[in-house]
C-alpha cells in the first residue's frame, strides 16, 4: 500500500475515534503527503534531466575530440549526444516549478549553444593542432555550460531539501496533536503515532541524511528501496543519480589509471631505469626501486624549475636549465627538462646513475 492510502486509512480509523479533533489531523497529514509527493517528484525530474544532460555534454565533448582527430565515423554519436542534451533540456523547460529556476534553464540553453557553436566551428574548418585548438575554443565553453547544469542541478537538490525539512516540522506537529489525543482520548492511538512515524519520518530522515550525505561528495550511501510507494519511487530515482554519478567518477578513475599504466609501459621501453617527474616535483611514474625513488624525491626540492615554467608558452630566457645535473647522498641524479609541443614545461625525465631497476608496474 502506498503513503496515500496508509494516511487515507489512519485518518479514517482517527475520525472513527475522534471525530472532529481526528478530522483536522487528517487533513494535515493528507496536505503533507501530496505537496510531498508533489514537490520531490518534480524535482527529482529535474534533477534526472540534469544527470542526463551531464552525461550528453560529456559525450559530446569526447565525440568531438574523436573528430578532430580524423575518426568521422564519430560524428553519428556526436549528434545522437545533441539530440539526448535536447531532450533532456526539454525535460527540464517542462517542468519549471521553483522560483529562478526559468532563469537557470535559460542560462544552462544559452551555454550549451555556445558551447555547440564552438564545436561546429572547430568542426568545419578543423585546426592542425586539434587537441590545442579544442582547448581554447571549445573546453571552456564545455566547462561554463556543465556548470550551469550543475547550478540546475543543486537548485533542484536544496529545493528538495527544503521540502524535507518543512515536510518534517509539519510532521512534528502533527505528531504533537497526536499526542495530545492520544493522552486525552484514547491510548490506542499510541501504536498509530509510532507506525506513521516508521513508515513517513524516519524514511524522510533517511532521505534527507542521503541526500546531504551525497551532497557533501558521500557517493556510497544509498537509501532503502524496501517500499513500492511514492518514498520508495523518491529513493530509487536518488540512488539512481547517486549511481551514476558514481560511475563516472570511477571511469575517470580507471582512465587515470590505464594512463598511468600505459605510461609505466612506456617507461620500460627505455634502455635505462627512468623516473617520469611532474613540473611540480611530483613524482609521476618510475622504474627505479623504492629506495631510489626516495633519491629522486629529495633531489626534485632543489631543481631549478625557471621564472616562467608555469607559463601556456614561456620564453626561452623564462624556461629552467634543460639539462640539470644534482648529488643526493653521493649519488649523481641528471634531471632532462621534457617540452611539450604547446612550449610549456611537461616535467623532467630523471636519470640515477648506476640504477638497478625496479618494478615498472609498480
Amino acid at each position: 500500500m502506498n503513503i496515500h492510502g496508509r494516511i487515507l486509512l489512519s485518518h479514517a480509523y482517527l475520525v472513527v475515534l475522534l471525530v472532529v479533533g481526528a478530522g483536522g489531523a487528517a487533513l494535515g497529514f493528507h496536505q503533507l503527503g501530496r505537496t510531498l509527493g508533489r514537490v520531490l517528484s518534480e524535482n527529482f525530474a529535474s534533477i534526472a534531466a540534469c544527470t542526463d544532460m551531464l552525461q550528453a555534454l560529456e559525450r559530446q565533448d569526447r565525440e568531438v575530440v574523436a573528430v578532430l582527430l580524423g575518426d568521422g565515423e564519430r560524428r553519428a554519436p556526436l549528434e545522437e549526444a545533441e539530440r539526448s542534451f535536447a531532450a533532456a533540456l526539454q525535460r527540464a523547460t517542462e517542468n519549471v516549478t521553483l522560483i529562478g529556476e526559468e532563469a537557470l534553464v535559460r542560462a544552462v540553453a544559452e551555454q550549451d549553444e555556445a558551447f555547440r557553436a564552438a564545436c561546429d566551428g572547430l568542426l568545419a574548418n578543423p585546426p592542425a593542432r586539434a587537441l590545442q585548438a579544442h582547448d581554447e575554443a571549445a573546453l571552456p565553453r564545455f566547462e561554463a555550460a556543465r556548470q550551469a547544469v550543475q547550478a540546475l542541478f543543486q537548485a533542484n537538490q536544496e529545493a528538495m531539501l527544503d521540502a524535507d525539512r518543512r515536510a518534517q516540522r509539519q510532521a512534528r506537529v502533527l505528531a504533537v496533536l497526536f499526542a495530545v489525543l492520544v493522552t486525552v482520548a484514547l491510548l490506542s492511538l499510541g501504536p498509530l503515532a509510532r507506525g506513521m512515524r516508521r513508515s513517513l519520518l524516519d524514511r524522510l530522515a533517511e532521505l534527507h541524511d542521503v541526500a546531504e550525505a551525497g551532497a557533501a561528495g558521500d557517493r556510497l550511501r544509498r537509501a532503502s528501496v524496501a517500499h513500492e510507494d511514492e518514498l520508495g519511487l523518491v529513493a530509487r530515482q536518488l540512488n539512481a543519480a547517486l549511481d551514476s554519478s558514481q560511475r563516472l567518477e570511477n571511469e575517470m578513475r580507471g582512465r587515470l589509471s590505464q594512463q598511468r599504466q600505459a605510461l609505466l609501459g612506456l617507461l620500460a621501453l627505455l634502455p635505462e631505469q627512468v623516473a617520469l617527474v611532474a613540473p611540480d616535483g611530483r613524482l609521476v611514474a618510475s622504474t627505479l626501486t623504492e629506495a631510489e625513488e626516495r633519491l629522486v624525491e629529495r633531489c626534485t626540492q632543489r631543481l631549478d624549475r625557471g621564472a616562467g615554467a608555469a607559463r601556456a608558452a614561456p620564453g626561452p630566457a623564462e624556461l629552467p636549465s634543460r639539462d640539470q645535473v644534482l648529488t643526493q647522498d653521493g649519488r649523481n641524479l641528471r634531471f632532462q627538462l621534457l617540452i611539450a609541443p604547446s612550449g610549456r614545461v611537461a616535467g623532467w625525465l630523471a636519470t640515477l646513475e648506476g640504477a638497478s631497476g625496479g618494478d615498472p608496474n609498480r
